[in-house]
């Protein structure tokens, strides 16, 4: 079922495509097209039997590659970093539109901070890549990411349930999604 509902999350916010590891995740059936009502037939869906090769070839041909992670507001920087080109020369930890932030989270095996949703920026073509809900990211797919974001939260104490630290998967890419469409110049 995640899977239909994030394609309908996707289609609804004028993503073109998804790409789905071939191991651990769901392959498109019927139950997942009813959830996606139909919006799995009208998006184009990649299976990748390496998801971090994928995303290096994605990153090579130009693509933002923005990672998730778990964390509290608190924790997230307010302001993007660039990693583009990340040990290859000019770009290389370039902070974009950011104020540099003391003391945050650092999120292990990425070089930059973690970025609040709020403060997401990605101009062009963008992948973003969620993990499982129980371990999240692999170190390996971190150490690709140009950006790994957070979702914004409120407080702990305005939240009913402060004890819940994520969202499911295809709430979180809804939230996600809008954001990057938000971003984006509009024509």
């Amino acid at each position: 079922m995640n899977l239909g509902a994030v394609a309908r999350s996707a289609a609804f916010f004028g993503l073109q495509a998804l790409l789905v590891t071939s191991a651990h995740s769901a392959a498109p059936s019927p139950v997942a097209s009813k959830a996606s009502s139909g919006a799995l037939e009208t998006l184009d869906m990649y299976r990748a039997d390496n998801m971090n090769a994928a995303m290096l070839s994605a990153s090579q041909a130009g693509w933002t590659i923005v990672g998730t992670h778990v964390a509290a507001q608190s924790q997230a920087d307010d302001g993007p970093v660039d990693r583009r080109g990340a040990g290859r020369g000019p770009g290389d930890g370039t902070r974009v539109g950011a104020s540099a932030a003391n003391g945050h989270e650092k999120v292990p095996h990425f070089s930059g901070k973690l970025v609040s949703s709020m403060a997401l920026r990605c101009h062009g073509p963008t992948v973003v890549v969620f993990g499982n809900e129980g371990s999240g990211l692999a170190d390996s797919t971190l150490s690709i990411c140009h950006q790994v974001c957070s979702i914004a939260r409120p407080q702990a104490s305005e939240i009913a349930h402060p004890t819940l630290d994520s969202l499911n998967i295809s709430t979180a890419a809804a939230v996600l999604f809008h954001q990057l469409t938000q971003s984006r110049p509009q024509p």
